[in-house]
């Protein structure tokens, strides 16, 4: 992994390699709540889109990412994808630390 010596470093890790979904099971697994295992991970990925959606506008304000061009649509389609990203992010994520070990 590479190094995230920079904000900008961090903003990408968090939405292009998955950053979100490990913050996030790592915050449900850490405090295990809920204590449903089904519901943590809709609660995982609900805190993965939150922080995805937070990193993007930290990235858009400080000048990391371009900002969407156009009108109110644009910005919608944006955040969608954003947190489709992020939501895929975590399934993968999900599937390699918990899926893997149930399976052994």
């Amino acid at each position: 992994m590479e190094e995230l010596n920079t904000l900008k470093a961090v903003v990408i890790w968090i939405l292009q390699t998955g950053g979100a979904a490990y913050i996030a099971f790592w915050l449900t697994e850490r405090f295990a709540w809920p204590p449903n295992e089904e519901l943590r991970r809709y609660v995982s990925f609900l805190i993965a889109a939150v922080v995805g959606l937070v990193a993007w506008a930290f990235g858009m304000e400080m000048g990391y990412l371009d900002k969407p061009v156009g009108d109110w649509r644009v910005w919608v389609d944006t955040a969608g994808g954003v947190v489709l990203v992020v939501i895929i992010a975590a399934q993968a994520l999900h599937g390699r630390l918990v899926l893997s070990k149930k399976a052994e």
